[in-house]
């Protein structure tokens, strides 16, 4: 047993308020800050939005053009061995 010295009461007050829990606002929602466009950015997205459209065109036109090799390739074989159309 030793000796316990006395606790003050700010002391106390500053334990309780520290073990109490704050209760979170799970619904928060935080606005947000509308950033402002420029026009140059716009010009860059424009462009790069022509980019891809052009690009997936481009990749469309392959696919289709293998497509149809492949197809001509199968009817110039027949449907069974030896064979021919």
């Amino acid at each position: 047993m030793g000796y316990l010295p006395p606790v003050h009461n700010d002391q106390h007050v500053q334990y309780v308020n520290r073990t109490i829990r704050q209760k979170s606002n799970y619904a928060n929602i935080q606005k947000t800050t509308s950033i402002p466009s420029e026009r140059s950015y716009r010009e860059i997205e424009k462009r790069e939005e022509n980019r891809t459209v052009n690009g997936r065109k481009i990749q469309e036109k392959k696919r289709k053009k293998s497509l149809n090799r492949r197809i001509d390739e199968k009817r110039k074989n027949g449907l069974h061995i030896n064979e021919s159309i």
